[in-house]
């Protein structure tokens, strides 16, 4: 077989072996003003808070299959059949979502969660913890944003966490993290007892 031959025979073996193509990224939507925990995640009938949407378990994604974490081990679907799934879109519209805490959450591809373009989406901490291929954009993110006083701590966390596995493959862009908007009139007190971190990154 000459060197031409062999290489249309590569390329044939090649497209007989690739895989079906994956099913197209799906896109969701949430409104913290005229959405609802009933709605369907559709730009016409968004779900309400991202806080919601993650307490509800709507987003599927995967764990370790076997715990306290070890390296080697695979993965168990956690929320399987629920809509969004790797590789979707999350546009937020503006509002107040509460806050983002996910642990255990390892994405087979990207998911995003964006701010719609031209709305400004609210929350008042994120947290991932034990996590893999998120993507956070455009986002307002303020203890100033959530009921209550303001108390220290860090804004946005990612951790690798010693019992549910490390975090890889995080991305936080275009977000606005901050404690108040105005701390002018701030004091010494202020500075020490209300003033949070920006980021921690553990690993």
């Amino acid at each position: 077989m000459d060197r031409s031959t062999r290489l249309w025979a590569a390329l044939l073996g090649l497209a007989f072996a690739a895989p079906s193509a994956p099913a197209a990224a799906a896109e969701f939507w949430v409104d913290p003003v005229n959405g609802s925990p009933t709605g369907d995640g559709s730009a016409a009938a968004p779900w309400q808070t991202l806080e919601q949407v993650v307490e509800d378990g709507l987003i599927e994604t995967r764990h370790w299959d076997t715990l306290p974490y070890e390296p080697g081990h695979g993965f168990v679907v956690v929320n399987p059949g629920a809509p969004v799934k790797a590789g979707d879109t999350i546009w937020l519209r503006s509002g107040y979502h509460g806050a983002l805490f996910v642990r255990g959450a390892y994405n087979a591809a990207p998911i995003t969660i964006a701010a719609e373009p031209g709305e400004v989406p609210e929350l008042r901490g994120v947290q991932l913890s034990a996590a893999q291929n998120w993507i956070l954009r455009g986002l307002s993110i303020s203890p100033s944003h959530g009921p209550g006083p303001l108390t220290q701590g860090t804004i946005v966390f990612v951790e690798n966490h010693g019992w549910h596995g490390p975090s890889w493959d995080i991305t936080i862009e275009r977000c606005d993290v901050f404690t108040v908007d105005d701390a002018s009139a701030w004091g010494a007190t202020e500075w020490v007892n209300v003033a949070s971190s920006g980021f921690r990154i553990d690993g």
